[in-house]
């Protein structure tokens, strides 16, 4: 013991990090603060067994570990994010599946009791790809934002033991949204890898949903390979200096440090702005139909389609922008222009929606200052017109 400690136990603090910590023979700080895992004491005296299991033994520190999600929902409080917490063993149904808009503290405040209220004893069982999967459904579902930069950080202890299936006969993983109703996989050892390729289809899933995954390996077991495989599948980004694509903490101070990363990463590359740059409209006419007028930034030409001469107009339609209350969720007003046309024969004449587009440009300004651009075309819908001619010889 440190020769001051002796004079005056009170003067100091000490901290246990790491993994596999023995601890023997007796200690006096000030306060200790016990951040490693898997710490074993070895003690003589009788009575204590209680005080030791409950404060210092629960499995990976789960005080320490609930304090450290709230400072990461520290991190963003104030800002214009939205934030949800799921907390999975056998599956992921015991949650609310809400996302807390963090620019109102009092979200912030709900968001950090959910955390406190979170039962994280270890019962063994571990289904990464149930909660990947409702963590999915909640970044694509219409209160996230569709335009919004959307992430999911993984903490996991253990390797996947579970998987969801959509069917009773346990045959079908289940990649849908919604509770999980027919659990597979033996809990433990995972031996036919069902849970693993489960977690590996799911982290897919997020991946072609642009959905960015970070993974934070705190286990004291060797997972290293199967948590670099569901990474892999998710597309999560190589770490630096390291050849893996997940991140790995020994102690509750590195998992601070590991969360300070990445919401550092993700503040600087947030879009901090959306703009509707351009909206691009095309239609190609059907034959017989000429153009008399155009709006303003559109242009008129005559193409060969299939032999036939048909009008063309292309153009740029101006006038039109975005509307948000919260700078996460935007809107498109209500919009209309005019394109005067005549027709040149009567009978049935067909719009094709196929022949008719429009084209959103948005652009997203980073936090970094870089810029990204987004595009979205969407299809009129089919319009028939019957023309009539009427002579009169009166």
């Amino acid at each position: 013991m440190h020769p001051e400690l002796q004079k005056n136990p009170n003067s100091g603090n000490v901290i246990f990090q790491g993994i596999n910590n023995d601890i023997y023979g007796s200690l006096a700080a000030k306060n200790f603060s016990f951040e490693g895992q898997n710490t074993q004491f070895n003690y003589d005296l009788e009575g204590i067994a209680e005080i030791i299991e409950r404060h210092f033994q629960s499995p990976n520190n789960a005080n320490l570990i609930k304090k450290a999600a709230k400072e990461l929902v520290d991190k963003f409080t104030g800002t214009k994010t939205k934030m949800g917490i799921i907390q999975y063993t056998g599956s992921a149904n015991d949650n609310d599946f809400k996302l807390y808009d963090l620019s109102e503290e009092s979200n912030a405040m709900l968001l950090k009791d959910k955390i406190d209220g979170f039962d994280l004893g270890a019962s063994g069982e571990s289904n990464m790809g149930d909660a990947l999967r409702r963590a999915n459904y909640m970044l694509a579902g219409s209160g996230s934002g569709e335009n919004s930069s959307k992430q999911i950080i993984v903490l996991t202890g253990s390797a996947p033991n579970k998987w969801t299936s959509s069917n009773g006969e346990k045959t079908i993983p289940k990649l849908d949204d919604g509770p999980a109703v027919h659990l597979a996989g033996d809990g433990t050892s995972d031996s036919d890898g069902s849970s693993l390729e489960y977690a590996k289809t799911v982290g897919e899933m997020v991946n072609e949903n642009d959905i960015e995954a970070v993974f934070v390996n705190f286990s004291q077991d060797r997972i290293e390979e199967k948590i670099e495989k569901i990474a892999v599948s998710s597309g999560a980004k190589k770490v630096l200096n390291t050849d893996k694509h997940f991140y790995t903490a020994d102690s509750i101070t590195e998992l601070g440090d590991i969360f300070d990363i990445v919401s550092s990463y993700f503040s600087e590359n947030a879009a901090t702005a959306l703009i509707l740059a351009d909206i691009e409209y095309e239609a190609l006419l059907p034959e017989g139909v000429f153009v008399v007028e155009v709006p303003e930034n559109m242009e008129v030409s005559t193409v060969n389609v299939d032999g036939v001469q048909r009008s063309k107009v292309k153009g740029i339609i101006k006038d039109v922008n975005l509307s948000s209350t919260d700078g996460i969720e935007y809107k498109i007003p209500e919009h209309s222009f005019d394109i005067k046309v005549r027709f040149l024969k009567p009978g049935e004449v067909v719009f094709s929606g196929e022949d008719e587009l429009i084209r959103y440009i948005f652009k997203l300004e980073g936090a970094g200052g870089e810029d990204m651009t987004k595009t979205i075309e969407e299809n009129f819908g089919g319009l028939t017109v019957y023309v009539k001619m009427t002579i009169d010889i009166s």
